[in-house]
Order: structure tokens, then sequence, then C-alpha cells
């Protein structure tokens, strides 16, 4: 069995870690939390795999909304233009 590196205080993305949750099957899980306040266990192969967030990063990208609050004017005039310029899907 291999040594198990201390990942506790550790940025991956938005989400900081804040100890061990368990151990199962060589497997390690971590207890998170999120820049947005919430609380997840994720696995340490997820961490390295790229996991950013508690899944709010996904929702803010699609609604424009971050840590709650709405996008700024000029923010929304991006957007809009991105809409109109993109090339259509073929």
């Amino acid at each position: 069995m291999s040594k198990i590196i201390d990942l506790t205080g550790k940025k991956f993305g938005r989400l900081t870690v804040l100890g061990l949750a368990s151990l199962e099957n060589s497997v390690t899980f971590w207890h998170v939390r999120c820049d947005c306040g919430k609380e997840k266990v994720i696995r340490r192969s997820n961490l390295y795999g790229g996991a950013k967030s508690c899944g709010c990063l996904k929702i803010e990208s699609r609604s424009g909304y971050r840590f709650g609050r709405p996008p700024s004017p000029i923010a929304k005039q991006r957007a809009e233009l991105r809409k109109t310029y993109s090339p259509p899907n073929k």
C-alpha cells in the first residue's frame, strides 16, 4: 500500500481540501469546500483529474451569475455578441 499524500489546505480550482474523508480499497476521498461555500467529498483522482468546483462553475457559466450576483451590463453585452457572431453548429 502506498503512502497517502496529505492534500489538506491545497487548492484545486475553487476547491480547498479540508481533510481526509475516508480510505476505501486504496482509494482516498477528501473533504473539500468550494469557494461558493458548499462542502463535498471527492475522490483524489477527480481532484487531480480536473475537478474545479462543486458544480457551481458549470451553472454560473450557463447563467452568467457568479457567486450569486447577476452579471454586469458589460458581461451581458459580451454574451449577446458571442451569441450573435458564433458560427452555426454543423
